[in-house]
This record gives structure tokens, sequence and C-alpha cells, in this order.
């Protein structure tokens, strides 16, 4: 596991053990696969939404405010109106492509819709890391 997919797993298992740690954050946006063309694969964008109650992290490029946010996107074999929850813990058990087998050796906790804001997706279970 790369050194940037361990910061992205460091965020979201801060979130759900508070004690992890935060460098930054990756922001993944998933869309239903579409049956003509699949969701164009970019390079990730990157972002700093300004001041974070983290702080600024020190490999932070200049010029950042808060922490660097990571913007990622994939289509995948879901719905419209598909249970985010349920089609992404399809896709990460799966593990079909690259994107989902890196994400599923992570954790993931959904940020939208604001109704699921903070449910814990993936791992079922997330237990503190060792020390």
């Amino acid at each position: 596991m790369g050194a940037a997919q361990r910061r992205a797993q460091q965020t979201a298992l801060h979130y759900l053990n508070g004690q992890t740690g935060v460098s930054h954050f990756s922001v993944w946006s998933f869309y239903a696969e579409h049956p003509e063309a699949p969701f164009p694969f970019r390079q990730p964008g990157r972002a700093d939404f300004g001041v974070s109650k983290f702080g600024r992290a020190p490999d932070a490029p200049q010029g950042y405010a808060g922490r660097r946010v990571e913007l990622r996107g994939r289509s995948i074999d879901a719905a419209p109106g598909d249970d985010p929850v349920e089609a992404l813990q399809r896709y990460l058990k799966a593990g079909a492509t690259r994107s989902a087998r890196e994400l599923a050796a992570q954790a993931v906790v959904l940020i939208d819709p604001e109704s699921a804001l903070g449910t814990q997706v993936w791992p079922t279970l997330a237990l503190p890391a060792a020390r």
C-alpha cells in the first residue's frame, strides 16, 4: 500500500476511532455506470477548502490554508436510486477494479447524501490502530 493510500485510510479511521490522525482527505464521488460510457478516468484533482479544524498539514503545498483534499470519481455498477451503502459495499466486495481493491483496504465513510453523513460503509468493523 502506498503512502497516499495509507493517509486516506488514516483519515477515515480517525473519524471512526478518534486516534489515528489526519494527513489529508480523499473524497471519492461514485456515479451509476452509464450503459454507453464509464466515468472518464483522470488523475485526482487536489483542492484546499480553507482553514480546517485539523490545522494545516506540514507537507501541504505553499499557500494551502488547511488540509489537502484529493478529489476522485468513478462509475460503479449501480442504478440511480440504489441505496448508496449497499451499492458501495457491492463494489468494494467484488474488487473488480484496481480502485475497488485499493479502497477495500481502507475505511470508507459517507459524506453525501446528507442524511447518511458519517455512515461507515467499509469495513463493517474498524478497530483503533495498533500502537
